[in-house]
Formats: C-alpha cells, structure tokens, sequence
C-alpha cells in the first residue's frame, strides 16, 4: 500500500486559486480526513481484519482516480493537459497513446486488456466499477483460423449507462483496428444463442432499458466487428442453443446481453453521433 502525504495535499491547496476562507475550508475537510485515516490504521491493527491496512486509496482529482484505478502511470498528466477536451475525444486519444508506449510497456495480452478498460474509466470519470467489473477480460481469441477481439462483459457494467457501454464497443473496435486484429463475424449458433438469451433475460430475469425487434438484434449481431460476450450471471439455461463449442456457458450473460440491447441499439443515435465528431471510420 502506497504512503498517503497529507502534507502534499494541502499544499496543492494552498496552489489553487481560492479566496483564504475557502482554502482554510479545504484545508479543514484534508485535516479531518486524516484524522479519521489515522483512527482505521489503529483500528485495523488491533483488530482481527485479514488487511492491516485501510483499503481506501486517496485521489486529488478525477484524473488520479483514473491513473490510480486501472494503474496507469502518466494518464493523470495526460488528461490534466488535455482537460479541454470531451471524454469522447480523451478515450480516443487514450487508446492512441497506450498503444504508442506513452503510459509504460505491454505485452500484447496486457494491452489489448488495459486499451478496452482504458476508455471506459476516462468515460466513466472513475466513478463506477465497470472499468474493472464489468469487463471481465479482454482477449485475442482464436477459433480455428479465425482471429478476433473478444470482450467478455458481466454484470457491473450497468454502472456505466447506456451510451458508455455502446461507446465500449466503439472505442474496442478502434484498438482492433489500430492493433491489427481481425474483425468478428458471429456464426449462426452464436446470433441465434444470443437472441435466445436475450428473450430469456426479459421473460425470467428482467427488462432492459429498451425493447427491440428481433430483426433488429440479428441485424446488428450480424454485423458486429468484436465478440461482445460474458461470464454468466443468471442461473437459467438456454433451452435451444446450447453447447456451442465458442461460448463457454449455457447460462444467460446478462453483461453483454445489456451492452447489446441498452448499448449498441439503445443508444445507436447518439453513438452515431460521437463517431462522426471523432471522425471515426465506419
């Protein structure tokens, strides 16, 4: 666990361009933080918790969560000197620099992981888990010769909202395409499972946000250039498409289930609009 400075937060408020009253208000709320830090370090030493140490981490701003959270030495700095741009256009840009070596270096595995969650978290502002819960992992899968981006959802990503999750995808795409990677084209058995566990979600499980044709979730299944799938996170079964040697449960994967049909379609508008201010492919 890293050593907390209290000392450099309140000199990073005596920087900030605030009146004296206001800054003696901040300096008050880091005073009592610590305050309160030092009470669960005693309390955490004494007791019989399997951590001896508060597990909280402290941040200054959005920028150190997002660092902090996925562990990323440099994107604070990135996003400090970028702050007039839009999360959409800062996601981007993130993908580029990580793929470039500017946030440290990667085996291929790893960066294929960190450039799916990255865009996510600075979406998000590291607000929520789905940056890490609700992406489960992101790989390189291969299926005889076919080679493909494959993004296993679960069930925290509904944190992240609807045009964060679709945006997932989009940003999921661009580092297929930056790295080289093949598209995904789904066979029959997986369009059709995937339609099958969605009507199975919505009779058993719950609703979604929005209600789809089933012409329209073919349409878009058929097209999709990365695997959106999921660790199952529903105890019921698909009856018809089962044992699909790609996919690894016959449970429901209520994650990529939601990302699909509250993400990609749900919020297709609005993405269509991020991806022509971004000026990006199609």
């Amino acid at each position: 666990m890293e050593d907390i400075s209290f000392p450099s937060y309140r000199r990073k408020v005596d920087d900030l361009p605030i009146d004296g009253d206001l800054k003696r208000y901040f300096t008050s709320l880091i005073d009592q933080v610590e305050k309160e830090f030092h009470l669960a370090l005693d309390a955490k030493k004494v007791s019989n918790d399997p951590n001896d140490y508060p597990e909280i981490q402290f941040v200054w701003d959005m920028a150190e969560r997002i660092e902090k959270l996925l562990g990323l030495e440099g994107v604070a700095d990135f996003i400090r000197k970028n702050k007039d741009l839009s999360r959409e256009e800062l996601a981007l840009k993130s993908i580029d620099l990580l793929v470039d070596g500017e946030f440290g270096s990667y085996d291929f595995n790893q960066l294929v992981d960190l450039g799916v969650r990255l865009p996510l978290a600075i979406l998000t502002e590291g607000m929520t888990v789905a940056p890490l819960d609700g992406i489960k992992k992101a790989i390189v899968k291969r299926v005889g010769y076919r080679s493909f981006l494959s993004v296993y959802y679960a069930g925290p990503i509904r944190s992240a909202g609807g045009t964060e999750t679709g945006l997932s995808v989009i940003f999921a795409d661009y580092l297929r395409r930056k790295l080289g990677i093949d598209e995904y084209r789904a066979s029959k058995q997986e369009i059709y499972r995937f339609l099958e566990e969605l009507r199975l979600y919505e009779r058993f499980v719950g609703s979604f946000q929005y209600e789809h044709s089933d012409e329209k979730i073919l349409y878009v299944l058929e097209r999709l250039p990365i695997e959106v799938t999921g660790v199952a996170t529903d105890d019921f079964e698909v009856l018809s498409y089962r044992d699909i040697p790609t996919i690894e449960t016959n449970r429901l994967r209520g994650g990529a289930l939601r990302v699909v049909n509250d993400g990609i379609i749900g919020k297709a508008r609005k993405l269509l609009k991020v991806i022509n201010s971004l000026k990006i492919e199609s």
